[in-house]
């Protein structure tokens, strides 16, 4: 079971890791775009308030 659970929580940071470098290159290529800083808060609040 821990070990199970273990696995889950990597991929999970797997994912998020990869959104954020996604999202921060994206954000580096767009800079001062407001929409863009809205999109990614909303994809990493979920994370932070669990």
């Amino acid at each position: 079971m821990k070990v199970r659970k273990r696995i889950k929580q990597v991929k999970r940071g797997i994912s998020l890791a990869k959104l954020v470098h996604k999202g921060f290159r994206l954000h580096t290529a767009y800079k001062g775009s407001k929409i863009l800083k809205a999109g990614l808060e909303d994809l990493l609040k979920p994370k932070y308030q669990r």
